[in-house]
């Protein structure tokens, strides 16, 4: 942490004076700061602990957050902005990794707690900290340039994939339908995308809506999958679970693609209304290809009778919302 923050001061000293050799000289101390954790071996942690309240933790965020308070300085005393947003964005990026293995550490550590759930928990806690804290950049840099976005997408990237990896596991103990940690974080990283594509400005905001959406798709069909594989229900054998999984999946697309529309048009986004078209399409053909051809005759009635409905209102809804209104109808041809 000295060298850290005594980068941080030879960073600020040479901005506010344009010494830029003082500067660069500060952004060596604090990558020095960063090597000498790792030559040292410093263990990140060694056994139970209290996230956050503990000697290593601020010894291994030291290096980020003297970045993120140098950039914050330099923007506000000194005249090089464009120096002191590089300054933020590496800090910002920097302090991801730290976050997510002292979330996810907690669980990893202490196996006596948390047994065999400890490594779905501690994917899960490493995704619902990345969000959170990436929906947080995105709030504090919204309204600034186009470029201030970058800051909260790189935290949300690779809160992604880890996302990925988490709700499509081979393995999940102590699996609960929706009330799952799998699902609470998914659920957190959905909302993260959403209020970053609120944060933004176009173009940028339509590619994030479409992420958003494409992100809920994919936590939808995870959940449902999920309850076929790992839902353990008395009297009722996995291959029926799974098939009762495919017609749960097909409606709550279905469900999906209907709220997407109904969003796209109170808020007018087209991009939203183009993403339910396009899932309804995806679920249409699912139905064709996966349900009539496994599913039992049951089955294939409920699915189709909600996928019917929801298409019906959908195109209502859709045909309702072209219908020019009277301020909008043109003008009676004026007679001869």
């Amino acid at each position: 942490p000295v060298w850290a923050v005594t980068g941080a001061v030879a960073i600020v000293v040479g901005a506010t004076a344009g010494r830029a050799v003082v500067a660069a000289g500060g952004l060596v101390m604090i990558r020095l700061a960063q090597i000498h954790l790792f030559e040292a071996s410093v263990p990140f942690h060694d056994g139970p602990f209290t996230p956050f309240v503990n000697g290593e933790f601020p010894a291994w965020a030291s290096p980020s957050v003297a970045l993120v308070a140098a950039g914050l300085v330099v923007r506000w005393r000194s005249s090089w902005h464009g120096f002191a947003s590089a300054t933020l964005t590496v800090g910002a990026w920097a302090y991801a990794p730290v976050l997510a293995f002292e979330l996810a550490a907690h669980f990893l550590e202490d196996r006596a707690t948390y047994g065999a759930a400890r490594e779905s928990l501690a994917l899960a806690a490493a995704v619902a900290g990345l969000s959170v804290y990436g929906a947080a950049l995105a709030v504090a840099v919204r309204g600034r340039s186009a470029w201030a976005m970058v800051v909260p997408l790189g935290p949300l990237a690779v809160s992604g994939l880890l996302a990925l990896i988490l709700v499509f596991p081979m393995e999940r103990p102590g699996y609960g339908m929706i009330g799952n940690a799998a699902f609470g974080a998914g659920l957190l990283y959905v909302a993260a995308c959403w209020t970053c594509a609120w944060a933004s400005r176009r173009p940028l905001r339509l590619v994030l809506v479409v992420a958003a959406a494409l992100a809920g798709l994919v936590l939808v069909a995870a959940e449902c999958l999920a309850y076929g594989e790992h839902a353990d229900v008395a009297g009722t054998s996995r291959e029926a679970l799974r098939r009762t999984a495919q017609v749960w999946l097909s409606v709550c697309a279905s469900v999906y693609a209907a709220a997407l529309l109904v969003t796209g048009f109170v808020r007018r986004l087209p991009a939203l209304r183009w993403c339910g078209l396009l899932v309804f399409l995806l679920t249409l053909v699912k139905v064709f290809l996966v349900d009539m051809a496994q599913l039992p005759t049951a089955h294939r009635i409920g699915g189709f009778l909600v996928l019917g409905l929801l298409l019906l209102g959908a195109s209502f809804l859709y045909q309702r919302a072209r219908r020019p209104t009277g301020s909008d109808a043109p003008p009676p041809a004026s007679g001869a």
